[in-house]
């Protein structure tokens, strides 16, 4: 049983190398399209790993058949490409809106955080010199 989990593994791995190859992809940047490592895809292609289900759905969005990536059956590609390949960019191109996004909000996070000490530091100022008056009296 161990042996045909391997050698399925095995296949499964060279078909995700073949989508890398269809695609002109390095291994960093197609571990990056999966949201994995470039080890980690490195291990999945030849075969020493499995792919997992956000992946494949990942290759799905890309346009690869699920049959095919898992058992060879059928074609590559699906029947719909253009409208994978279309969401497939729509995604990456939300993907990067957010990640913008998210660097504003850490930017505006920093501005807030440096107000905050600003103001934290002016109310030690006034209290160190209310405790001055009170000292005085």
């Amino acid at each position: 049983m161990i042996a045909k989990l391997s050698a399925q593994s095995s296949l499964i791995g060279h078909r995700v190398k073949k989508i890398r190859l269809d695609l002109d992809y390095t291994q960093k940047k197609f571990a990056h399209e999966l949201g994995t490592s470039q080890q980690n895809l490195s291990w999945y292609e030849r075969g020493e790993g499995y792919i997992s289900i956000p992946q494949l759905v990942a290759l799905t969005i890309m346009g690869y058949s699920i049959p095919w990536i898992l058992y060879g059956k059928g074609s590559m590609k699906t029947n719909d490409n253009e409208n994978a390949e279309s969401n497939f960019l729509r995604l990456k191109n939300e993907n990067k809106k957010l990640k913008a996004r998210i660097q504003e909000i850490d930017n505006e996070r920093a501005e807030l955080s440096k107000e905050l000490i600003q103001r934290l530091s002016e109310i030690v100022d006034l209290q160190k010199k209310l405790n001055n008056i009170v000292e005085e009296k």
